[in-house]
Order: structure tokens, then sequence, then C-alpha cells
């Protein structure tokens, strides 16, 4: 009997401390369920509260941050800044817009685009039309004004740009090379044995578009200006085929490897080794960098023509700042574009290494000529069905580098781009 109760007693006692841990557990779980629920909560009313503009460039780390920390200082507005990964941007905006895809967060009213991507924004229904009188030739210049241009309206906001343009030593070259030919008449005559550092008169990347294309930009375009007309086919012109054959020229005479590492280019010029090159602005910044033990001097120029006859422009990428047209806050994100491209473009130097397409009047002589390169730039093309263009105009010009004859070449692009234009 006595055994009896004490096993009850036991039974009971493991079935209480069942229920207890089972209370227990429950409550656990709605507790976490519960802050789960606060946390999202809050975290959609944070992203309520203000714009949420995205970006898929992380060289505007800095810059975003700190335009958003001023605008809400200055304005009141808070600004919910969002890097997003470069893969199916513009897919995911879509989606957030849709609030098909809950990872996304809330869909951005405002957001960082390449220009060439703005007929893909503006064909989906993620650009609203900017109407504001300041985007004007007075303020920008036709380069940045045709950027952000398709089909004859502006749906975006210029905001940054890199562009093209040679770097020389001023100990060897005292002015600016009149052209190419007068470099390449240059280092035939000059005396490598008398100077022991130098390894190259003229040395680029001559692998990356955004430093070759200047050699056939003047006469290679499919887009026209604002690069959205699909009846402008001109690559394979009698032009561009003289430009593409003097570019086969100079890879006798500078003698540069296409398969080489580039990646050293800036540290090889401060250390005397090349004379002359053409740069971006990574390359410009990171010699503005550098240590300088040999105390370089150097210049900044335009691209020289390429001889009496033919001439080049070089190539440019504009960065813009697009309103969604699917925000219900349009008006305040159009405030916002505008505070960045117009309004504050004096933060984006020093928080980017790319300047304003706003024109500047700057006081460094450089900065002026890279200016000049960009007003005077080709800006890339729009349409989808391009998408390519560059790689296939590279993947010529390597053929050209190598010696190789490219009139064929070109000929099929331009079949290839008459018939996706039609």
């Amino acid at each position: 009997m006595f055994d009896r109760i004490k096993e009850n007693k036991k039974v009971i006692l493991e079935r209480l401390t069942e229920i207890i841990i089972m209370v227990i557990s429950v409550s656990i779980i709605i507790l976490v369920a519960d802050n789960s629920e606060t946390f999202n909560r809050s975290e959609k009313e944070a992203e309520d509260d203000g714009l949420t503009l995205w970006y898929n460039d992380q060289r505007y780390d800095e810059y975003f941050t700190n335009l958003a920390a001023d605008y809400e200082k200055v304005k009141g507005i808070k600004v919910n800044v969002k890097y997003m990964s470069d893969i199916d941007y513009l897919e995911n905006i879509n989606k957030a817009n849709k609030q098909t895809d809950d990872t996304l967060g809330k869909a951005p009213d405002i957001y960082l685009l390449d220009s060439d991507e703005l007929e893909a924004a503006y064909g989906y229904g993620l650009a609203k039309e900017n109407e504001s009188s300041y985007y004007n030739l007075e303020n920008y210049s036709p380069t940045a004004i045709n950027a952000i241009t398709y089909k004859g309206k502006k749906v975006a906001y210029p905001l940054t740009f890199d562009t093209e343009f040679m770097i020389y030593n001023d100990e060897y070259f005292k002015s600016v090379p009149v052209n190419f030919q007068a470099i390449i008449n240059y280092s035939k005559n000059f005396k490598f044995s008398e100077n022991k550092d130098v390894k190259y008169i003229m040395y680029w990347n001559v692998e990356d578009i955004y430093h070759n294309y200047g050699f056939v930009g003047k006469y290679m375009n499919i887009g026209g200006g604002a690069g959205d007309d699909k009846t402008k086919i001109d690559v394979n012109t009698d032009e561009v085929k003289k430009a593409f054959s003097f570019y086969t020229e100079l890879s006798k005479d500078f003698g540069i490897n296409i398969s080489d590492d580039f990646g050293g280019l800036a540290k090889a010029f401060m250390n005397g080794e090349i004379i002359a090159s053409i740069v971006t602005m990574d390359e410009y910044n990171e010699l503005k960098d550098l240590d300088n033990p040999k105390k370089i001097s150097y210049n900044v120029c335009g691209l020289p023509d390429l001889n009496d006859e033919s001439g080049t422009k070089p190539l440019s990428r504009t960065e813009t700042l697009v309103v969604n047209y699917m925000s219900d806050k349009d008006k305040e994100a159009e405030e916002l574009a505008k505070y960045a491209t117009y309004d504050r473009t004096d933060l984006i130097y020093s928080q980017t290494g790319l300047f304003s397409t706003k024109h500047t009047d700057y006081a460094n002589a450089d900065y002026a000529v890279i200016q000049e390169q960009y007003d005077n730039s080709c800006i890339l093309p729009k349409m989808l069905v391009t998408g390519d263009y560059f790689a296939q105009v590279q993947s010529v010009l390597n053929k050209a580098w190598n010696g190789e004859n490219v009139e064929d070449k070109l000929n099929a692009m331009y079949e290839t781009y008459k018939t996706r234009l039609q």
C-alpha cells in the first residue's frame, strides 16, 4: 500500500514536471515570437519613417551615409540607406515594389543606377521623369544631360562621372603631346640606355574598354548622342576602320603585352618607369595617395588626337539617381535627388573618388581638365539590345592590338546590331 502511494506520487510529480516544462517552453516561444514581431515591426516602422535609398556600388558607402545624416540634420527627413548587390538589382526593385519578396524590405524611394540601364528602368516603370528646371545646359554639360535622357525625357538625376584622360611625366614631355603620332616619333628617338629608370614611353591597360575606347570613340557610335536612337549604327565606317588600323600600329611601337597585370601601373609611373599613361579616376586617385620618393612631376591632359587627320573622343560613365515611379513619397525623393546632385555636390569627390557631373569651377587645373574630358566624351548606349556593345568593341580592339586585320569583324558587328535594332 505504501509502495503504491509512493509510486503514485512519483507519477504525479513526473507529470507535474512535464506540465511545468511545457508551460515554460510555450512561454518562451510566445516571448520570442512577440520580441521577433516587435523587432520586425520596429524595423518596418524605421523604414517607413523617412525615405529609403538603395545603391549597388560600395564606393558610395561613406558618401550616402554622410549624405543621409546631413539631410536629416538640414531637412529633418530621415534617409534609410541600403546597399544592395548589383545582381538582379532592377528586378529586386520591381519585386520590392510588388512586395513579392519579404527579404528585400521596403522598396526604394530613390536609387543609384548607371545611365546605360535607364531604358530598362523606365521601360519597367521604375523611373519617374525629372521635370526640374535645374537640370539644364547652364548647370550641366550636354554629356550629363544626354546621360539622363531617354526618348527625349529626363528620367534620372546626374550624380557622378568617370572618364579616361592622360597623365605624363613632365621631365620628358615639356608640354602636352600634339598627338599620338608625335609620341610614336618621340619613342623612336628615345635613348633608353641614357634613361635607366624608363621602361615604357606609354603604358596603359590595353585590355579595358574605359582606357581604350577613346582611340575609336570619335567615329564609333551606337544610339547617337543620348544612346537611344536605333537608327544610329556607326561601327564599320571608313573612319572607324582607319582608327582601328592606327591602334594596331600603336601596339607595334609601344610593346605592351595584352596579358600583363595592369594593377601596378600607378606605382610603376611613380617609380619613373612610365613616361605617359591613359588612366581613369581609380589610377588617378591611387597616384595621388602614393609616396613620391623620386619627386616625379606629372601633368594631366586630355586624350591627344591620333594624328593630323584623325581625332579621339574619350568614353565616360555616368552614375545617376533615379526616383522610383512606384514610390508613395516621390515628391520627397525628388527633393533628395536634387539635394544630392545639385545642392551638395561639394561632398562627392572627397567621399567617392569621383567627380560631380554638375559644372564646377575647380581651382585645381587637373580637375578642370578631367571635367572638360567628360564634357566632350561618349556615353554608354542605353538600349537593352546593346548591352554587350562595349564587350564586343573591346574584343575587336584586342584583336587589333594583336595585329589582326579587323575589317571583317567590324562588318559583322554592324550586321549584328542592325538586325537587333530593327
